[in-house]
């Protein structure tokens, strides 16, 4: 059923959170009910905890300012979704339908995918989360600038953060954690990522995602990777760590993943046949660097935003007028054209739909 593996999640959070005592059980069977079926994260997340909702029943407010914020939010994510990852969504497709395919075609699709992968996903959260803050309900932010990460232990602190915290509490603690001997810490971090793997499906391609993963964070433990000093070269070998897991994330099966590696390693020629290059359109190139620019200014966007237009500054915390018009604008902007976009395209479901 659609959704099912949200609502399975959000009942046991309930279930062990109430066992731990680190939430008081509700007296209120509509409040349960309401916290396991808050439609704006059902189908893709971010994944829900009660104890981090349960107030927000009883005292949930409801204003202008709140509204508008949850508009300009969903906005943002619909803009996402349908300016970025629907346009680079072709060309994605195309490098995996192709079997064998060449180093040029390997790469951008690979990285294609890897940024429709993130624009879509966190473009859902972002609706979600201004559904709720239109409904008065404040939920976590599901993605904090993931591909300037400068190690894997800290790209599963950007990425899906509902989800990492909910493996993190409900499967790597209980498992001991990092409390007991360094083997066994390193069996917990690769027996979380596999179970976290087959959580998207079962397939060998999450299997083998998940170990690449685990290992990953098991190596960077052991080699203290991830208490270095920031660099350009680790932030850029941590992305090509995730690209070549999203590639086997990606793939139908581990023969086209195999084939996809060939291509990226040179193996399969180094040109663009012809035949192939004239259905790369030059909307999608385009997108694709955008996309890239968007990533690498993300983190200082959002600190603009987040600390001019989204902290109170004026009397009683109140915005000013002056401070509100320019994001209203560009957000009506965004969300202006991704009805455009969305009247001229066929139906594009979100990815994680599928999760």
């Amino acid at each position: 059923p659609l959704g099912v593996s949200f609502y399975t999640f959000a009942a046991i959070s309930y279930l062990v959170d109430v066992l731990r005592q680190d939430a008081k059980p509700t007296r209120n069977f509509f409040d349960f009910a309401a916290f396991i079926a808050l439609f704006p994260q059902l189908v893709a997340g971010p994944i829900l905890r009660f104890k981090d909702l349960a107030h927000q029943f009883e005292h949930r407010s409801h204003t202008p300012q709140k509204f508008a914020d949850g508009m300009a939010w969903f906005a943002i994510g619909l803009g996402k979704k349908v300016l970025i990852a629907d346009t680079l969504a072709p060309l994605a497709d195309l490098a995996f339908a192709t079997p064998d395919p060449s180093a040029p075609l390997a790469w951008a699709g690979g990285v294609a995918y890897m940024l429709q992968l993130y624009f879509d996903f966190s473009g859902y959260s972002d609706m979600a989360m201004g559904l709720g803050l239109m409904m008065g309900f404040k939920f976590r932010e599901n993605f904090d600038t993931p591909y300037i990460s400068a190690s894997i232990t800290e790209f599963w602190r950007r990425w899906h953060i509902s989800l990492s915290v909910w493996l993190r509490d409900y499967l790597y603690i209980p498992l001991g954690g990092n409390r007991v001997s360094g083997g066994r810490t390193y069996v917990n971090l690769m027996t979380v990522m596999v179970l976290g793997g087959l959580w998207h499906g079962a397939n060998w391609t999450f299997v083998v995602w998940g170990i690449w993963h685990g290992g990953w964070l098991a190596a960077e433990r052991w080699l203290g990777w991830s208490m270095r000093p920031r660099t350009a070269s680790r932030v850029a070998l941590t992305l090509l760590v995730v690209l070549l897991g999203w590639v086997v994330f990606r793939a139908p099966d581990i023969t086209q993943a195999v084939g996809f590696y060939a291509g990226m390693l040179g193996l399969n020629g180094l040109s663009l046949p012809v035949e192939v290059a004239l259905q790369i359109t030059r909307e999608s190139l385009v997108i694709m660097a955008f996309a890239i620019l968007v990533c690498a200014v993300e983190p200082m966007a959002r600190e603009i935003v987040v600390r001019r237009y989204y902290v109170p500054s004026g009397p009683g915390g109140a915005l000013a007028a002056t401070d509100t018009l320019v994001p209203m604008l560009v957000t009506s902007a965004i969300f202006a054209l991704s009805v455009m976009r969305l009247a001229e395209q066929s139906f594009s479901p979100f990815l994680y739909f599928q999760f």
